[in-house]
């Protein structure tokens, strides 16, 4: 080996060697959190307004049916928000 090569792979090892002990030895100080556990109960309010839609036997490709349900959270945490979507498929 040339004096380049050797020089190349001993800078090489070194830069490794700092990046690895800088990455592991970076400290970070957090004061004044609390950690606390709750629950979340997710709750149906509603159900669908007109089953008898659902048991319709006389569905058509392409059919569709929207209905709006209520979902409530009786757990203690506070959720602001919830999206869901949901599709069903039969076949027979």
């Amino acid at each position: 080996m040339n004096k380049k090569s050797i020089l190349t792979i001993v800078l090489a090892l070194a830069t490794m060697i700092t990046a690895t002990n800088a990455y592991f030895a970076d400290r970070e100080i957090s004061q004044n959190n609390t950690i606390s556990a709750g629950t979340f109960d997710l709750a149906l309010d509603e159900t669908v307004k007109s089953p008898d839609a659902l048991l319709n036997k006389n569905w058509k490709p392409g059919d569709e049916l929207e209905e709006a349900i209520v979902l409530r959270n009786d757990g203690t945490l506070t959720i602001n928000d919830i999206f869901m979507q949901a599709e069903t498929e039969v076949s027979e």
